[in-house]
């Protein structure tokens, strides 16, 4: 159901004030809670009185919800503030029909009136302030509260503590139904719904279930809620709505890479927004789902090397139909210089400006000269000026020549384009070699280093590019490789660097791995998780992916032989370290 009817149903149900449970069902990160927040801040439940919010997240019994809901119980008109020492005292005076004027006050008469009785010293004995008057007592307070015109509502219910038996919990919210009178909101994850203890209670529990599924339209305007410039929001809009994203946390993420680039944006052509936007929704979309959804959102190294050729691609497994359809709702290309930056900055959550600004100057460039009516442009348009054989040689001279002209405005899978078609050619094919050097001798440093990038299609220009040798360029150390793919971050230039590591590298990484800022044990636990990929590796990386695992486990064997606490923590890792 869209946002605005779960509004409208949401709203009509609280404003009946009759006890009952709402069952609000979603797919993960959909924005369950953040529409439920919405409807509390904006003051949608006229009349009503009180509130209680409890996230079971870590939550171990009844008793530790009952205990919540005391603690967070509010008037709703604060409900979008969290529960304090201030709301605490509201609620003794509700509770009591206490008028008092200060705190101090409600806490000496809280401890005279039970003092012997023992109720709350369980749920406050250790609060500083409260303990002086209440230590010794255990008949809990929140025994006591009313919840009759109290809307309560209940999310992360599938993250709740083992010790907490959900057949409990379902019969708890029938008795704070049919005997304290409250009226209950659930927020339920909809792989909840395939639970068999919630399709037990569901009848006899549940009195309304509804599917909140909001279109990517609607999840991109709860997003993306603050202005943005017209020309962002568009690209971003239709890049968003192309991949069918309707995940709240995602979007809220691109939102956060958008407000630290979009300065970089500012008086930048349409064309340049969407070269640079486009691709950075595609990246965090395959940073949070390709693992999740792997049928249809392809890895971040698939898409680094992917070009357009691959839909011609007579290989079915290596196409990859649903990656394949993923990108071209995408209209994606190939990967440009700008990619390994923006990836960069999607895993870390920090862009890099500095090496931003400098290719999104070069793409506005790029778009610039593909606005102006140059030869290369022109050359490109005379290809489609009609069917006439006799002129077919002097189309693809201009184009070829234009090319050269242009060389560094023109992208590298064009030049391989232009490469493929001349092979069409006798006259032209003995010229594809030195067309290339030509190419290469015109463009600067960084454009040659970025083909390394692209998968090119022309076997005279791919060895062309596989023999440039960059002077200056410092080779990639092999421990920053490995503390790379330690991170989980699957990259063919960390996992080619490793393919010459060491034991003694992988002993030494796990050595100092304090200097690097990684932490050790979740850096053993990815390393060794390699082993796993290796029969799931499509991109013909299996052997890599298990001399990882190979040379991980000999180096922590290495190292639990020197030390008894080594071995008792690699233990944990691998068992058969004795």
């Amino acid at each position: 159901m869209s946002a605005q009817f779960v509004r409208e149903h949401l709203k009509q149900y609280a404003n009946k004030k009759q006890p009952g449970v709402f069952a609000l069902v979603g797919e993960w990160g959909v924005g369950k809670t953040h529409l439920w927040n919405e409807l509390i801040s904006s003051e949608t439940f006229a009349g009503r009185s009180k509130y209680s919010y409890v996230s079971l997240f870590g939550i171990d019994s009844v008793t530790a919800i009952e205990k919540e809901l005391f603690i967070n119980h509010v008037p709703l008109s604060k409900a979008s503030k969290p529960a304090d020492l201030n709301t605490f005292m509201d609620l003794i005076k509700d509770t009591r029909g206490l008028k008092t004027t200060s705190v101090e006050k409600g806490y000496k008469y809280l401890a005279w009136v039970y003092k012997g009785l023992g109720w709350i010293s369980h749920v406050f004995g250790r609060v500083p302030i409260i303990s002086e008057y209440v230590a010794g007592f255990d008949i809990p307070l929140y025994k006591l509260l009313p919840h009759n015109d109290t809307l309560i509502c209940f999310d992360d219910i599938e993250r709740h503590s083992s010790g907490l038996d959900l057949e409990d919990f379902f019969g708890y919210l029938e008795k704070l139904k049919t005997s304290k009178s409250a009226q209950i909101v659930l927020l339920l994850n909809r792989d909840q719904l395939r639970c068999d203890i919630y399709r037990k209670y569901k009848e006899k529990v549940i009195d309304y279930e509804l599917l909140f599924a909001p279109t990517p339209e609607e999840a991109f305007d709860i997003a993306f809620s603050k202005p943005i410039p017209d020309d962002a929001y568009e690209v971003l809009k239709a890049q968003c709505c192309n991949l069918k994203i309707n995940n709240i946390r995602i979007l809220m993420k691109i939102a956060r890479s958008v407000e630290q680039i979009l300065p970089l944006l500012s008086d930048k052509l349409p064309e340049t927004y969407q070269q640079v936007l486009y691709p950075l929704v595609l990246i965090h979309l395959s940073d949070a789902c390709s693992a999740s959804i792997p049928e249809t959102i392809p890895p971040i190294d698939y898409i680094r090397n992917y070009t357009m050729y691959q839909f011609l691609d007579e290989d079915k497994e290596k196409m990859k139909s649903g990656w394949r359809d993923t990108l071209f709702a995408a209209e994606f290309e190939s990967a440009g210089d700008i990619f390994s930056p923006l990836v960069k900055g999607v895993t870390s959550g920090i862009h890099d400006l500095s090496i931003l600004a400098k290719d999104i100057r070069k793409i506005e460039e790029k778009s610039c000269f593909n606005k102006r009516n140059t030869s290369y442009n022109q050359a490109r348009a005379d290809l489609w000026s009609g069917f006439r054989p006799s002129d077919d040689a002097n189309k693809i001279q201009r184009l070829k020549d234009a090319a050269l002209e242009h060389a560094e405005y023109v992208k590298p899978y064009q030049i391989d384009d232009i490469c493929l078609l001349m092979d069409h050619f006798n006259e032209f094919r003995a010229q594809i070699r030195d067309f290339v050097d030509h190419y290469l001798t015109r463009v600067d440093i960084d454009t040659k280093r970025s083909l390394t990038d692209y998968t090119l299609k022309h076997p005279i220009f791919k060895e062309s590019v596989s023999k440039l040798v960059f002077e200056n360029m410092p080779e990639m150390p092999v421990l920053y490789a490995i503390g790379q793919l330690a991170s989980g971050r699957v990259d063919t230039r960390y996992l080619q660097r490793v393919s010459v590591a060491t034991e003694d590298d992988y002993y030494e990484f796990f050595k100092n791995i304090e200097i690097s800022g990684f932490h050790l044990d979740d850096s053993i636990q990815c390393l060794l998780e390699y082993r796993s990929m290796k029969d799931a590796s499509n991109l013909g990386l299996g052997d890599i992916f298990m001399d990882i695992y190979d040379k991980t486990s000999e180096a922590l064997k290495r190292h639990a032989i020197e030390s008894e606490l080594s071995r008792f923590l690699i233990k944990r890792y691998l068992p058969e370290v004795q």
